[in-house]
């Protein structure tokens, strides 16, 4: 890891002066965003008002010139090598001079003056420890901006998908939290760490970011022992910004989604015990996420391709496919007809079918008739799909919808490129009925155990 001596420092004038805001932004290859970032910021604050911490992580798109050339009075901090989202917002907290510290992405614009309104509400309460505000896409429109920390239920309801059946439910969507209006202000358990304007004394109090979750998680851990130690998390629609989703994350998505799911397994071992991470793959069709060896393919005739929402590894997952059954049709099932997507496909595929269902994921109580029963009489071989290894909902509808065509096997695909294959009927079936009979129980002893505290 990268130590802060090694890296290049560049100080605002060269002494210390006292500012009320330190604004620390973590860059990596978002030079165009990260430029105007800071030019919504210097038209709107005032002189001497706050300090701009630029911690550049080993960016090859000239983000770090940009910087010295245009803005030479800021503190920029340039790492030799990417050193991940926590270490970096750690250089620039041991680097901050202000009061208070606003942890914010370069994929934002400051639309005004925000820090009036912050400061005045942190000096007002002192118990606040963090604040965070309203996102909006460039277009003003209101984006999903509050989480619940995540818990061992809502780990099983994202992966039963009855977060998504039901996401106005307070158990059920209590992680992604779809109910959450952002029209008053109130407590939160998890802002996103693109906006997180907090107290210098709460970073010294609790620390920075824990950087064994370099990448993910750093924040969700972050805002867990924020509360622990006693200080509010407050969501105020009185400020906004906007925010230009995931501009650092789509360059490198694949990398990135691996990433996710491994610290999100860390930080539920981190909170909950290792034992935590065993229990909850049983929940998920993936979760050892082990490589298995292709079944004898002699006698594979007919193979049916099931293309779900997920597809960023579509064309990875295709190729595999057809080195391993270079002689047989192989027929391909998409979600939805796009007319150039399907022109570019009815050369790969022996026949494309298009799904039509009442869910927008392929699930087995909601597909077409007509379609499923043109399905079954095509006695296919193999079902293949690809997976992500995160969100286990969709994955278990198209294994229970796989059941109904009885193929001789049903393959999975993963972003790290490893098979999973099991029979039509056996053990990984059985299981996936157990998980959801316990999903249910479970959202229905939580929705009682709710209604209950609520009369009270």
């Amino acid at each position: 890891m990268l130590d802060l001596a090694s890296a290049k420092i560049k100080i605002q004038n060269n002494t210390e002066k006292s500012v009320l805001v330190s604004i620390c932004i973590v860059n990596w290859n978002t030079k165009d965003y990260l430029c105007a970032c800071i030019e919504s910021i210097k038209k709107f604050c005032k002189k001497n008002q706050v300090e701009i911490i630029v911690v550049d992580n080993a960016s090859a798109d000239g983000s770090a010139e940009m910087v010295k050339i245009l803005y030479p009075n800021l503190k920029l901090i340039e790492n030799s090598e990417n050193t991940g989202y926590a270490y970096a917002n750690n250089q620039a907290f041991r680097s901050a001079l202000g009061e208070y510290i606003l942890i914010l992405n370069p994929d934002t614009v400051m639309p005004y003056n925000i820090f009036d309104k912050l400061i005045r509400k942190m000096e007002t309460n002192p118990e606040i420890g963090v604040l965070s505000c309203r996102l909006r896409n460039m277009d003003g429109s209101i984006q999903q901006f509050c989480y619940g920390l995540p818990t061992i239920s809502d780990e099983i309801f994202m992966q039963t998908g009855l977060d998504r059946k039901y996401p106005l439910n307070r158990a059920a969507g209590h992680r992604k939290m779809k109910f959450f209006a952002g029209d008053a202000e109130c407590e939160t358990e998890q802002p996103p760490g693109t906006f997180l304007f907090t107290r210098k004394k709460v970073i010294d109090e609790i620390g920075g970011f824990d950087e064994s979750f370099p990448i993910f998680y750093n924040d969700v851990d972050w805002c867990n022992r924020v509360r622990k130690a006693g200080w509010k998390i407050v969501f105020t629609p009185a400020v906004y910004v906007y925010h230009h989703k995931s501009a650092s994350i789509k360059k490198n998505f694949i990398f990135c989604l691996k990433e996710e799911f491994v610290m999100r397994r860390k930080y539920y071992a981190k909170y909950y015990g290792n034992w935590a991470v065993e229990f909850l793959s049983w929940f998920s069709p993936f979760g050892k996420d082990k490589n298995s060896l292709f079944p004898c393919t002699t006698k594979t005739k007919k193979i049916l391709l099931i293309k779900s929402s997920f597809d960023e590894h579509f064309e990875q997952f295709v190729k595999s496919v057809k080195e391993q059954f270079p002689e047989s049709k192989i027929d391909l099932l998409l979600l939805s007809f796009n007319p150039k997507k399907t022109a570019d496909y009815s050369a790969k595929f022996n026949r494309i079918i298009g799904y039509s269902g009442k869910n927008p994921w392929i699930s087995c109580w909601s597909v077409d008739r007509k379609i499923r029963k043109f399905l079954w009489n095509e006695k296919y071989d193999f079902i293949l799909f690809p997976h992500s290894n995160i969100d286990g909902a969709g994955y278990w509808n198209i294994i229970f919808f796989s059941l109904l065509l009885f193929p001789a096997k049903i393959g999975a695909f993963s972003v790290s490129e490893k098979w999973s294959f099991f029979r039509s009927i056996g053990f990984k079936q059985c299981r996936g009925f157990f998980v959801y009979i316990t999903a249910y129980l479970l959202l229905l002893i939580k929705s009682c155990i709710s209604l209950i505290s609520k009369k009270v």
